[in-house]
């Protein structure tokens, strides 16, 4: 093209030139990061520079198999970590239901708060005093069939579930100021806003803990504890034992059954099954064990029964569960819990740094360069 242009010389110097004329951002490879294509021509120089001048022993087309990238981008997106959005696929795969008939009556009733408040009813038109009434009711009904321990997250400053807790605020940023007399904000504006939801737990631990009418009503026939109370007969007592510094309920949750007999955990919480999975086989219980819904319209799960039907996977499925995606590991782009259930069922175990295969005469490892899970 360039010598057509300058035959035309000199008439033609100043004519327009037909084709246009390509660009670095036409023809050199780049990384898509959601709709924007990302070039970094300062570190494909650097790298190169210093790949051919070490006199190390670096295989050039092994290191360039890799994205030119500061981060993972299978991990990360320009937004921060990719956060796992169906952690409930693991659970809706592996869970053995029970009906209620034959689920038994529980001696012991652990509550995941956080899920329990999504499903009271929030009255529009009413004030905060008027949806903790509506808790106080809702627990009074587990307090007539068991004991009942009512379990919350704690907020700290500085927290690993620090970036999961910011995406899930991204809809909500309004805070409010909240008393008893309150008109309640929108449902979504208050549970999913961590200073609102602090707020709320902070002024329903204080209607529960010295509400005596609630007491009276609720624990005369069973006891209630509200972390670290116990309440009994309209008395609180302090329970050292079950003091910890967890900031996680779905830790607190399996702690508490572990120190109980014929349990009911109430969560939908697919972390809550996995670890109550874990800790069952690693203690070896063989008490009956339940998790159902806040929701009574949805499935009662049989631990036990999950267990006995998977026990090949259990010793695996934590870390499985864990490095595919939960509230303080990334998830894998294209790497879901469906396919981390196939490679567990299909034989594979996880080690420190790799997957093998388990056999009955022997244990092959996968070759080292070979990602985990892949």
């Amino acid at each position: 093209m360039l010598e057509q242009f300058e035959k035309t010389w000199p008439e033609g110097f100043y004519n327009t030139i037909s084709s246009k004329v390509k660009t670095m951002a036409t023809t050199t490879k780049s990384i898509k990061i959601g709709d924007s294509k990302m070039y970094d021509l300062n570190v494909i120089y650097s790298r190169t520079i210093a790949l051919f001048s070490s006199d190390r022993d670096v295989d050039v087309k092994d290191v360039l198999a890799y994205e030119l990238a500061p981060v993972p981008t299978a991990m990360f997106t320009e937004d921060g970590m990719r956060i796992c959005k169906a952690k409930s696929t693991l659970k809706k795969s592996l869970q053995v239901e029970v009906s209620r008939r034959n689920a038994g009556d529980a001696d012991v009733t652990v509550i995941d708060g956080s899920a329990l408040l999504w499903t009271i009813h929030w009255p529009a038109d009413g004030t905060v005093a008027d949806f903790i009434d509506n808790v106080k009711t809702r627990l009074i009904s587990y307090l007539s069939e068991s004991d009942v321990y009512l379990i919350f997250d704690r907020y700290y400053d500085y927290s690993i579930k620090s970036v999961t807790r910011d995406v899930r605020e991204t809809v909500v940023n309004r805070k409010h100021h909240l008393l008893l007399s309150t008109k309640l904000p929108a449902q979504k504006v208050v549970l999913s806003s961590i200073e609102n939801k602090k707020q709320l737990n902070l002024l329903l631990f204080k209607e529960l803990t010295e509400d005596r009418l609630f007491h009276l009503r609720g624990t005369n026939k069973h006891k209630g504890g509200l972390m670290p109370h116990r309440d009994q007969d309209g008395e609180r007592r302090s329970r050292y034992e079950l003091e910890n510094q967890q900031e996680e309920a779905d830790t607190i949750i399996v702690q508490q059954v572990l120190e109980a007999h014929q349990i009911s955990v109430v969560s939908d919480d697919t972390d809550v099954f996995v670890l109550l999975l874990h800790h069952y086989h690693q203690a070896g219980l063989d008490v009956p064990l339940i998790m159902e819904s806040p929701r009574k319209e949805r499935a009662i799960v049989d631990i036990k029964a999950t267990l006995s039907k998977h026990s090949e996977i259990v010793e695996n499925l934590l870390p499985a569960h864990a490095i595919s995606g939960c509230d303080t590991v990334a998830s894998y782009y294209g790497l879901g819990k469906g396919s981390v259930i196939k490679v567990l069922k299909a034989g594979y175990e996880l080690s420190a740094t790799w997957m093998h295969h388990s056999s009955k005469s022997s244990t092959q490892p996968l070759p080292s360069s070979q990602p985990v899970m892949a």
